[in-house]
């Protein structure tokens, strides 16, 4: 959760570019996006509220989509 909690700071907090922020952190610049992306999509904002620990962080930015009865049905039929 380091790493993610360096690109929210440095690109929410500091301003900097999907490409810096991956030349700091030594990281792909889709895995910054994907972050950036992953954490508007949560409403994320910087500073970081201090309750937020790295558990509340991940379900945040990685929690499951809601599987729906229809979803399954579909599954199921394309395995059929």
């Amino acid at each position: 959760m380091r790493n993610v909690r360096e690109v929210l700071r440095l690109s929410l907090g500091e301003g900097l570019t999907v490409r810096k922020i991956a030349q700091s952190l030594g990281m792909s610049r889709p895995t910054v996006h994907r972050y950036m992306v992953r954490a508007a999509s949560a409403g994320l904002t910087w500073p970081l509220p201090e309750t937020m620990d790295d558990a509340k962080l991940a379900a945040a930015l990685f929690k499951r989509p809601e599987s729906s009865p229809e979803l399954l049905v579909l599954a199921r039929t394309a395995v059929l």
